[in-house]
């Protein structure tokens, strides 16, 4: 058995799941529940932030290029045909970067029609009613697709491969070499960077309306 995620990686993994599932609740619950889901929208931009930037400073298994394939790659896995990676395979490097990408989309137009920025004065009425409209339906599609996740990794556990179990201890059956690890302590650091960077973005938008 080789070690394949990092500490870092599986935390971001769990707490995203556990933010996701806030967002998703406090959003179909609607105003009864702002503050929640303002807060976890914030602490999930806050968590994207440091995984894009973990995703070209961080461990192997955790970076882009690990597990972003060509098609031609998804395809052939898809078709039970041999196709060799370390982390994610193609399917699951798939609904990574999907993940991420319309999760990015959900926090991003959360933010910019919060109450953190006057989004009308900032971007025009138009704009804003257009991004309230594309923010809800990013949170149908991140419904879709969470659900599509939770079905696959059931079909993987009945295949034998336990998805859950590795992202809980990181370890997984291979007989490859050991992937590269990054430190925690470098995880820490890139997390400081993310923290300042999405408080200045806050901030400008902040002063922009002013």
């Amino acid at each position: 058995m080789i070690i394949k995620w990092d500490l870092p990686t599986r935390l971001y993994h769990w707490i995203q799941a556990l933010l996701t599932t806030l967002l998703l609740i406090s959003g179909y619950n609607g105003d009864g529940s702002v503050i929640i889901h303002q807060a976890s929208g914030l602490l999930v931009l806050l968590l994207l932030v440091w995984r894009v930037i973990w995703g070209f400073a961080g461990s192997q298994t955790a970076r882009f290029a690990d597990f972003l394939t060509r098609p031609r790659q998804i395809i052939r896995y898809f078709l039970g045909k041999s196709v060799k990676f370390t982390g994610h395979n193609p399917a699951g490097g798939l609904m990574a970067v999907l993940m991420i990408s319309l999760l990015l989309l959900q926090a991003t137009s959360g933010l910019l029609t919060s109450e953190f920025s006057d989004s009308v004065s900032l971007l025009g009425r138009d704009i804003t009613g257009w991004l309230e409209e594309f923010h809800n339906v990013t949170a149908v599609a991140l419904t879709g697709l969470v659900a599509l996740h939770l079905t696959a990794i059931i079909i993987y556990k009945h295949k034998g491969q336990p998805l859950i179990r590795a992202m809980l201890n990181g370890y997984a059956d291979s007989t490859g070499p050991q992937p590269f690890l990054k430190s925690n302590r470098r995880a820490a650091f890139v997390l400081l960077i993310s923290a300042v960077l999405l408080v200045s973005l806050i901030a400008a938008l902040i002063l922009l309306t002013y």
